[in-house]
C-alpha cells in the first residue's frame, strides 16, 4: 500500500531527487529494516546506474528507479501499462495533481495518458503516441471524452457516519464515457465512410467501468466510472470492504446520484 508496493517487485528501489540520492535495500544486510532504511548511494554506485536515470536526474527531475527482482516482472509490468491504459484510464479523472503519465513498454511506442478540461462537465482522457525518432512527436491517438457529475452526500444520509469513522463527507463523481467524434475508433463504438464518402453514425458499444478511489479498485458493471475518496477498501486494495457502514451509506446513495446525473446533465 503506497510507497510500500514498490517492493513488490524489486529489492533495491532507488530514489534520486536534487541532493538526496539513496536505496532501500531489503536485500542487504539490514534485511526488513532497509524498508524503512535508506542507504545513501556513493558515487561509484551512481555511475553504475542506467544513463537514462542518470541523465534524468541530471536534468533536475526526482527519478524512482525500480531494479526488477526478476526479469519476468517486466511482461507482467506491460500488462499493467496496458491495462492502465484502457480499463484504467479513468484514473486521470479523479488524481488531484498527476496530471500526465508516460508509458514506455519494451519494444512498443511511448505513449502518454493526459486530461484536458473540454468545457462544463466535460473532460477528455486523450491518449498519445510518440513517433519512432529520436525526439519524439507526439500525436493525439485517442480521446476519450466523460461527464462528469458531482454528488455530495447530505448530512441526514451520512448522519453520525463522520464522527464514527473519523471520514468527511463525501462526494461522489459519476464519469460517463461520451461518444468523442464519429471518425475515431474508441470503445464506445466506430466510425465508417458511407458510401457517399460521409460518415454514418456511430454504432454505441457497452463498456464497463471501474470504481475507484483515486486509483482504481475494480469493474462491478457499471457503465459509467464511479469515484469516492471515502470508500473502505481491503488491505490490498482489491475491493470494497463489505461490512463499512460507510461503503453502504455510499451505495445508498449511488441511485439518487445517477438519477441526479440524468436530471442535470443533457449529454447523458
Amino acid at each position: 500500500i503506497g510507497f510500500k508496493s514498490v517492493f513488490t517487485v524489486s529489492n533495491q528501489p532507488h530514489v534520486l531527487s536534487g541532493g538526496f540520492t539513496f536505496r532501500f535495500d531489503i536485500s542487504g544486510p539490514l534485511g526488513k529494516l532497509g524498508y524503512v532504511t535508506p542507504t545513501w548511494l556513493t558515487a561509484s554506485e551512481l555511475s553504475l546506474l542506467p544513463e537514462e536515470v542518470r541523465l534524468a536526474h541530471a536534468a533536475g527531475r526526482t527519478v524512482l528507479f525500480l531494479p526488477l527482482r526478476h526479469p519476468a516482472l517486466a511482461q507482467a509490468i506491460g500488462r499493467e501499462m496496458e491495462e492502465l491504459e484502457k480499463q484504467g484510464r479513468a484514473t486521470m479523472l479523479f488524481l488531484k495533481r498527476l496530471r500526465r503519465i508516460e508509458l514506455a513498454p519494451l519494444g512498443a511506442p511511448l505513449r502518454t495518458l493526459s486530461c484536458r478540461a473540454l468545457g462544463g462537465t466535460a473532460t477528455a482522457v486523450v491518449v498519445q503516441e510518440a513517433s519512432a525518432t529520436n525526439v519524439p512527436q507526439f500525436t493525439c491517438r485517442e480521446e476519450h471524452r466523460y461527464v462528469l457529475h458531482r454528488h455530495k452526500l447530505g448530512m441526514s444520509q451520512w448522519g453520525g457516519l463522520t464522527a464514527e469513522s473519523g471520514a468527511s463527507c463525501p462526494e461522489l463523481v459519476l464519469a460517463f464515457p461520451m461518444p468523442s467524434s464519429a471518425r475515431q475508433a474508441d470503445t464506445l463504438g466506430n466510425a465508417v465512410d458511407g458510401p457517399d464518402g460521409g460518415e454514418e453514425p456511430l454504432q454505441t458499444q457497452h463498456r464497463l467501468e471501474a470504481l475507484f478511489c483515486a486509483l482504481p479498485i475494480r469493474c462491478i458493471g457499471f457503465g459509467f466510472a464511479l469515484n469516492c475518496d471515502c470508500f473502505d477498501l481491503v488491505a490490498n486494495r482489491g475491493d470494497l470492504h463489505h461490512g463499512s457502514m460507510v461503503n453502504k451509506a455510499i451505495r445508498d446513495e449511488l441511485p439518487a446520484a445517477f438519477v441526479s446525473a440524468c436530471r442535470e446533465q443533457p449529454e447523458i
